[in-house]
């Protein structure tokens, strides 16, 4: 489910990106203008927020996990 941040999320989404490796070097009003355009969810205990193989349409940045399971799947390769 899609939430409104609070003030508080929103802290912590600016302190995440600025010492995240991949968003760090960014100037503050690039990562602002990123910042923006999060959107926050809360999932229940058990949903899945992506599955394997699932196409690529969203980056996630976990805040918090209670618990986690992940599933992997092998996928055999193949020389041509």
């Amino acid at each position: 489910m899609s939430i409104s941040a609070s003030g508080d999320q929103r802290s912590r989404l600016e302190r995440a990106l600025a010492r995240a490796p991949l968003f760090g070097s960014l100037d503050h009003a690039t990562r602002a203008t990123l910042e923006r355009a999060f959107t926050f969810r809360a999932l229940q205990g058990g949903a899945a927020l992506f599955r394997p193989g699932a196409a690529s349409d969203a980056i996630y940045l976990v805040a918090a996990v209670a618990s986690a399971s992940f599933a992997t799947t092998a996928r055999k390769m193949s020389r041509s």
